[in-house]
């Protein structure tokens, strides 16, 4: 399906302003609105051009493909197996079901889902296009669905390398698997020891549990090239540690004493928005996954003209110079989308003379709550990256650039959005 989505103001979309992360439109009144999202809105395509994303699989006779994303995935002609090859390094693999040897099901599509319902006794596996990510299911319904598989790998090793696996249920949050192996056969082993690995909430200390709730989802991820794990995170400001990857929250509250705030940060890359622009509005749109407590917040941004990727101890949110305009967020219960406008900082910004169209902006949020352990978690690009923090940004005017009427040809850059 179709990624991207036009803005209810919006009348003309940019092409020489795309970035594969980010569209820009004209709109009646004459400004533009930047759209930049967590995960690719465009893929390009051999002839250097940057193309719309639509993960809808087509049909081929007996197989089905895409095409139209930053990976060119068919399914194979026999069994339960794919060949995908990452657009951007070229690097090439094949999976293929082995064990438990699948049942002679045939698959049914529907947009970027593609099901084989029960390829063996109480087990459904599912071939599912992402913008960034192609991902596997194998959904085991009861304790007597297998516990193990084997898929055949061939291929490039960069691609097997783009290869990750883990286990979730109702009752865990995405976890690890307990075992997986690439063999010198070729053999990728998949072994669920019928537990799961429950993460504290808060020190994301793995313990195993015999609790488990059906149905639990085995899933192997083939990550493309285009990845976002480490612009979004959180720092514990006594700690200094910046916690990405494998985090599938960005946590902002207070932990157990007032100077143990926990602030976090979103970094957004390829901001074509001109020097001096006139920001008539920005917004920052998170999903609150779920609340401890209720804990207040307040947004900034990173003071500088092109923001660096977070650093461990050095850059994190709780150590860089903050923007002087900021937003006040109250204290924040249940969940879902959030829209937090941030338009003074990213004017500000913008406003600085080193800023250039094309640089990347972080924006940071703090912690200011009085009472201890109260934290919103913020949705991370690893936990959904759809569900990740997203920017818009409408302007007019400011400075010129290399393309039409004084703006940058965004597809002449390498940055990749959230990154």
């Amino acid at each position: 399906m179709p990624i991207a989505e036009k803005p209810a103001n919006a009348r003309t979309e940019l092409p020489h302003l795309r970035t594969l992360h980010s569209k820009t439109w004209d709109t009646a009144t004459g400004e533009h609105v930047l759209h930049i999202q967590p995960q690719p809105v465009h893929f390009r395509h051999e002839s250097g051009e940057l193309r719309d994303i639509d993960t809808s699989w087509q049909r081929d006779g007996d197989t089905f493909f895409c095409d139209t994303a930053p990976y060119i995935v068919r399914t194979n002609t026999a069994g339960i197996g794919f060949d995908i090859t990452d657009r951007q390094s070229g690097a090439r693999c094949n999976l293929s079901l082995e064990s438990p040897v699948p049942a002679d099901v045939k698959p049914r599509a529907h947009g970027e889902r593609l099901i084989f319902p029960n390829a063996a006794p109480d087990l459904d596996i599912e071939f599912r296009l992402l913008a960034a990510r192609f991902k596997t299911f194998q959904m085991l319904q009861s304790a007597a669905a297998p516990r193990e598989f084997a898929w055949r790998v061939t291929g490039d090793l960069p691609a097997i390398a783009m290869l990750s696996d883990s286990v979730f249920g109702v009752d865990a949050d995405k976890q690890r698997l307990d075992l997986t192996v690439i063999n010198a056969d070729g053999i990728l082993r998949e072994v669920w020891s019928g537990k799961t690995i429950v993460r504290d909430p808060v020190t994301r200390i793995p313990a195993l549990s015999d609790i488990v709730s059906f149905p639990v989802v085995i899933d192997p991820t083939f990550n493309v090239a285009v990845t976002a794990g480490p612009d979004d995170g959180y720092t514990f400001r006594t700690i200094g540690a910046f916690r990405d990857i494998g985090y599938p929250y960005v946590t902002v509250g207070r932990a157990s004493s007032s100077s143990d705030q926990v602030d976090g940060g979103w970094r957004f890359n390829n901001v074509v928005v001109p020097q001096g622009a006139t920001i008539s509005s920005a917004t920052l749109t998170l999903n609150l996954d779920h609340t401890t407590g209720s804990a207040a917040s307040t947004f900034f941004g990173y003071a500088t003209d092109n923001a660096q990727g977070w650093v461990s101890y050095t850059r994190t949110p709780s150590s860089v110079t903050r923007t002087t305009a900021s937003t006040a967020l109250a204290a924040q219960t249940g969940s879902g989308s959030r829209a937090i406008s941030v338009t003074a900082i990213v004017q500000e910004i913008v406003n600085r003379a080193g800023w250039a169209s094309g640089n990347s902006l972080s924006l940071i949020g703090r912690g200011n709550g009085s009472t201890n352990r109260k934290y919103n978690y913020w949705s991370s690009y690893d936990l959904a990256p759809a569900s990740a923090g997203s920017l818009s940004i409408t302007y007019s005017g400011g400075g010129g650039g290399g393309g039409p009427d004084g703006y940058p040809v965004a597809f002449l850059s390498n940055g990749i959005g959230l990154q």
